[in-house]
């Protein structure tokens, strides 16, 4: 049985950028909680409502960029992203030569 990355063909760049936003996302759980302990849960979504609109589109900007970094290094390096957009031609002919086309 094939693991569920090898069928959605991630590369190493897509694993590092999910992995990454899935420690930010638990760290910012962690951080919820820890307010909600000490301000109880009206003033953990308080300090998330002021702070974490702006900080996660920041953060979102942040994270694709090095996604997009990543991926271009992996082109440049003739990765994986490379051979998506440069495959090898083709070497048999699409059309028979010297037959007579009209036979087919």
């Amino acid at each position: 049985m094939q693991s569920p990355s090898n069928n959605l063909r991630l590369i190493w760049a897509d694993k590092i950028v999910l992995w990454l936003v899935a420690l930010l996302l638990a760290a910012a759980a962690f951080a919820w909680a820890m307010v909600a302990i000490g301000a109880g849960a009206m003033g953990a979504d308080h300090v998330l409502a002021s702070v974490g609109r702006d900080g996660v589109i920041e953060l979102g900007a942040l994270v694709l960029a090095l996604w997009a970094t990543l991926r271009a290094l992996d082109f440049v390096a003739h990765g994986s992203t490379y051979r998506l957009f440069h495959t090898a031609p083709a070497d048999a002919d699409v059309l028979p030569t010297g037959k007579n086309l009209l036979a087919h």
